[in-house]
């Protein structure tokens, strides 16, 4: 497990396409026995106004040698002004923190807090193109997605097209009735 969060580590750090490169990562959070690093993030979707991302975070408390690493996942929702080509970020939900089981719920949930606080005193502001660049290396290749023209079905008197999804799969529902289970209207055969 300590392996699994030492190369997610490296490889947030390692991404150079991800929001918020106009300002330097890492942000800081200092309180009284400890500092929460974040990272800079890495973006995964972007639906809706809406940004996921994920970013490794590491804590380190006051006289530790080393850090504990972790990762957050985020939505934050994108303020765009489309002329300037920046968003900004309205608001930043923090939807899960992730340790090694060094680190306790009770402290997990604590970190969360303190980054759900602090997080919105941040001024983040996200290039458009940097944010459409670095979601085109995690979204599908246009060659997974289908693009095959559908069938056109042509009717010269009232009709009503019934939509089966693929062969019909029957399911006895009486002695001499079936009832078609793959479609969503109720089609029985007697």
């Amino acid at each position: 497990m300590k392996h699994f969060f030492s190369l997610l580590f490296l490889m947030v750090l390692a991404s150079t396409s991800s929001f918020g490169q106009d300002k330097l990562w890492p942000h800081e959070i200092n309180k009284d026995t400890y500092v929460i690093k974040i990272y800079e993030p890495e973006n995964e979707t972007y639906i809706n106004h809406r940004v996921k991302s994920k970013a490794a975070i590491s804590i380190q408390s006051k006289g530790a040698e080393a850090p504990v690493f972790g990762v957050m996942w985020t939505t934050a929702f994108l303020d765009a002004d489309r002329e300037n080509k920046m968003a900004k970020l309205v608001s930043i939900e923090v939807n899960e923190i992730r340790f090694p089981e060094t680190v306790s719920k009770t402290e997990q949930k604590t970190y969360k807090t303190v980054i759900e606080t602090e997080i919105p005193k941040w001024d983040i502001e996200i290039s458009i193109p940097k944010l459409v660049s670095s979601l085109n290396e995690v979204s599908a290749h246009v060659s997974d997605l289908k693009a095959d023209a559908p069938k056109f079905i042509f009717a010269t008197e009232p009709s009503v097209l019934v939509i089966i999804d693929g062969t019909p799969k029957f399911k006895s529902i009486d002695k001499s009735y079936e009832l078609i289970q793959n479609s969503t209207a109720f089609i029985a055969k007697d």
